[in-house]
């Protein structure tokens, strides 16, 4: 009797601990996935994490193209990264951080399908950054069934009517040169943070 007692403890434990486990590896899957994010500037961000036999990788956008987060390491329901950034003030409202990179630490909780991603810099208050999942891509569409509604003429021909640098602060090197729209700078890079403005409608 007191065997079967034991062998019934023992695969309760058994139990315990393996649907323990189960509950922290799924806690650690749903971090897991593509995610859209408001950055503490309120500007848009985007980030990718990939859990491939139990090893993460990922990347996050802000500005230009997407950059690779490091060290990332799951452990007691929070995910922790590194990745170079600039944290210097924008230099135009809603605009990405200006400065040199630096290597940081950032720590993301996820409780749903909602992110919060945390940078904790010495002297400053936390950055906080938001996030939403996004959802799987749907199937690819039959383009043949498609129905384009009426076109919307973006420019003129003639002028920058209805056009803006999304930096009133860089240098406008665009112009209308026998009805097309043309950028004659010397731009040498096409760095986000070079002097030179991008437009937009």
């Amino acid at each position: 009797m007191k065997a079967l007692q034991s062998i019934a403890v023992v695969f309760s434990l058994m139990m315990i601990g393996q649907a323990a486990g189960q509950e922290s590896a799924n806690r650690q899957k749903a971090f897991a996935g593509h995610w859209a994010l408001e950055m503490s500037n309120g500007a848009a961000g985007w980030m990718a994490l990939e859990l491939n036999g139990g090893e993460w990788s990922g990347q996050l956008w802000t500005v230009g193209e997407p950059k690779a987060i490091r060290d990332l390491k799951y452990s007691n329901g929070k995910l922790t990264f590194r990745r170079a950034l600039r944290i210097g003030p924008p230099e135009y409202p809603g605009g990405p951080y200006a400065g040199e990179r630096e290597m940081r630490d950032l720590q993301a909780t996820v409780t749903g399908d909602e992110i919060r991603v945390i940078m904790k810099v010495s002297g400053v208050k936390p950055f906080v950054h938001l996030g939403k999942r996004l959802p799987p891509l749907p199937p690819e569409p039959d383009l043949s069934k498609v129905k384009f509604g009426k076109p919307i003429r973006l420019f003129n021909g003639v002028d920058l009517t209805g056009w803006k640098l999304i930096n009133p602060k860089k240098i406008n090197g665009w112009k209308v040169k026998d009805g097309e729209l043309v950028n004659e700078t010397p731009k040498k890079t096409f760095d986000a943070f070079a002097p030179y403005g991008n437009l937009r409608t």
